[in-house]
């Protein structure tokens, strides 16, 4: 079995501030990738802390925005079949 690295989706957004010039600057901010249920992905963007606690504690997979995370074949192509917006664009082999 081979490893990935997975970089989380992104979208461009504003820095929150009260100068106008600062509002036209875009960000590329993660969005995080939820297992919900095995096998079964959502893209969150905010996550609330106790929440990825539990999918944790019940042995799923938090893949939090903005990071890189290892993965295996088997994690990739579920992520890639999950139907949610992940391409192999999204995977670099280790």
């Amino acid at each position: 079995m081979a490893d990935w690295y997975f970089e989380t989706p992104t979208t461009p957004e504003a820095p929150f501030a009260w100068e106008i010039p600062l509002s036209r600057y875009r960000m590329n901010r993660g969005i995080s990738v939820l297992e919900y249920a095995p096998g079964q992905y959502e893209l969150a963007r905010f996550v609330p802390y106790t929440y990825e606690n539990e999918l944790i504690e019940a042995g799923l997979q938090v893949f939090r925005g903005g990071y890189i995370h290892t993965v295996d074949d088997a994690t990739r192509t579920a992520l890639i079949n999950a139907g949610i917006g992940i391409t192999a664009s999204n995977f670099t082999p280790v």
